[in-house]
């Protein structure tokens, strides 16, 4: 986990997820206290901060709707999908960067 993630735009939900991911809340510090998404202190997210996240810091509404609308026709309760006792912090970089792949936001690695 890293010491601190900031928002930027360039850092797409599935990265979010990849540095740092959590379950029952939107974010947590490196203590696992649950924390705004916008914390300073936030290093891990859950799918859905991860999204909401990077919407503040890329601002684009129409992106973001479909972005999300993407994830719930997939997944029409992502927060308990997330939250599933057997689900990993690659089960939800996988799933997102599926949508990424959809949305054409993927990256060249």
């Amino acid at each position: 986990m890293v010491d601190v993630l900031p928002q930027d735009p360039d850092m797409l939900p599935s990265e979010y997820v990849a540095l740092g991911w959590c379950q029952g809340a939107f974010a947590r510090d490196a203590q696992g206290r649950s924390v705004s998404l916008s914390s300073d202190t936030a290093v891990s997210f859950c799918l859905s901060g991860a999204i909401r996240r990077w919407y503040t810091a890329c601002g684009d509404d129409t992106l973001y709707h479909n972005y999300f609308t993407k994830v719930v026709a997939r997944k029409s309760c992502a927060a308990m999908w997330n939250d599933a006792a057997r689900r990993t912090q690659c089960d939800v970089v996988s799933f997102l960067e599926v949508v990424e792949h959809e949305l054409w936001l993927c990256k060249v690695k």
